[in-house]
């Protein structure tokens, strides 16, 4: 059974969002949370070349990463989002194991599986220009 969410966003809200993950299991589960709350996934990605290509045509407001794609890491695209000044954050299931270069020490890092509610505030922090409150 699905987790409640907070009520949908006011249409100002609505954010076009990118899932990148290689989890499909884990993707859907965030595309769903993120559509009940009222956003749009504009599209998903599993791989590097995929999510870079997927960043170059489609126009989003935030990102979400998992840090480690089958053993690659998704540094590159986080480096390609910020160089467009696309918000992002990261996800992931290695905990405190992620070591982040220093240009990406600011990026929220959420620990799998993460709060429904901490996605959601974390994603309207980084599309207003806050840090996330708990």
């Amino acid at each position: 059974m699905r987790e409640s969410v907070s009520p949908l966003v006011g249409s100002a809200d609505r954010r076009r969002i990118i899932i990148v993950d290689d989890n499909y299991a884990v993707a859907d589960a965030l595309k769903w949370l993120l559509e009940a709350a009222g956003h749009c996934v504009v599209g998903m990605a599993s791989s590097i070349a995929t999510a870079t290509e997927l960043i170059d045509r489609t126009a989003c407001d935030v990102a979400i990463l998992d840090v480690d794609l089958r053993g690659e890491t998704t540094e590159a695209v986080a480096l390609h989002l910020a160089a467009m000044s696309t918000p992002f954050m990261f996800i992931t299931g290695f905990g405190d194991v992620v070591e982040l270069p220093s240009e990406l020490a600011h990026v929220p890092l959420l620990d799998k599986p993460a709060d429904p509610e901490e996605i959601l505030r974390t994603i309207s922090a980084l599309c207003t220009h806050r840090t996330p409150q708990p």
